[in-house]
């Protein structure tokens, strides 16, 4: 790993420990934001994380989406992860900077913007990208999304079982309440519910658990990984369920999403579907829902043809 400093590569392989020491399968880039709080000693990286965040705090909120199970000597990354340090390497390259240090691992954190983003703004710490850009480079900030815009093509084929880990970790990675392995297998145990994928380059980034009616197909469960959002992928999945309604004659697709989760609102609207009801107290913690349908219209649509 030479193209990084000796503190960085000690912050990796770390990252590594806070995984194991959590028994996660995984390595995620919060598990990368805990090895920064806790052995992190570039001063400018220190004074913004370290003397402001709880290492506590954040371990115990990296512990809901460590998948507990009993981890490999050498665990994979999450798609999370890899592409913190290959942005870390980005941002350094875009710098004119060599070789790459914890300033630019914090960067590639930011601009990636997972699960460890998430967590920070949980515990009411936001940091600014301007503000931690000075901080850190001295410099107005450079393009956050830089390269996280673009669409991408996307293959849509039945979920099989060897899909399920990285399915877990988009959806641990995308809800505040995410399913549990349990969930997933009763859903797709039913008789009329189907799972797909949506995969690029040998990678899921995404899938869809629907319910299968005789004039409906009901979502029981959407999600994109957080690194491909905005690229089409969730479009292209339902552009496939819209496809079957054509093939099955079935006339409209309905979805339930939490009041608090306007990011899902807009894009199922932006993708033809409209509010009809809401659901009161329809979560566990007496959240509300909204029930989204689409309504099937004549017109020319690809048949669905998932495959293997």
């Amino acid at each position: 790993m030479g193209d990084f400093t000796q503190e960085a590569e000690g912050v990796i392989q770390r990252a590594k420990d806070e995984a194991r020491k959590l028994n996660s399968y995984f390595v995620h880039d919060a598990h990368i934001l805990l090895s920064l709080i806790r052995n992190c000693v570039n001063g400018i990286v220190e004074n913004l994380l370290k003397d402001r965040v709880w290492y506590p705090a954040v371990l115990e909120k990296t512990e809901k989406i460590s998948d507990a199970s009993c981890p490999p000597p050498d665990a994979p990354w999450t798609v999370n992860a890899q592409n913190t340090l290959n942005e870390a390497r980005k941002i350094t390259k875009e710098l004119g900077h060599s070789p790459c240090g914890t300033e630019h691992i914090l960067a590639g954190l930011m601009r990636i913007d997972g699960s460890a983003m998430r967590i920070l703004r949980e515990l009411g710490f936001a940091l600014s990208q301007n503000f931690v850009w000075r901080e850190l480079f001295g410099t107005k900030t450079l393009g956050m999304e830089s390269g996280y815009k673009q669409e991408v093509r996307v293959r849509i084929r039945w979920m099989i079982l060897r899909d399920m880990p990285e399915v877990f970790v988009i959806e641990s990675e995308s809800f505040e309440f995410p399913w549990l392995e349990e969930d997933f297998i009763r859903c797709l145990r039913g008789r009329n519910s189907i799972g797909m994928v949506a995969e690029y380059d040998d990678r899921v980034v995404g899938f869809v658990i629907c319910e299968l009616a005789k004039t409906l197909v009901n979502v029981l469960n959407f999600a994109v990984a957080p690194d491909y959002r905005r690229k089409s992928v969730g479009t292209q999945m339902i552009a496939k369920l819209k496809g079957k309604l054509l093939a099955q004659r079935r006339t409209h697709i309905t979805l339930e999403v939490r009041e608090t989760n306007l990011p899902a609102q807009l894009f199922f609207k932006r993708c033809g579907f409209r509010a009809v009801s809401v659901l009161r107290n329809h979560y566990d913690n007496t959240e509300d829902a909204y029930l989204m349908q689409y309504r099937f219209r004549q017109e020319t649509l690809a048949p669905f043809q998932p495959v293997n």
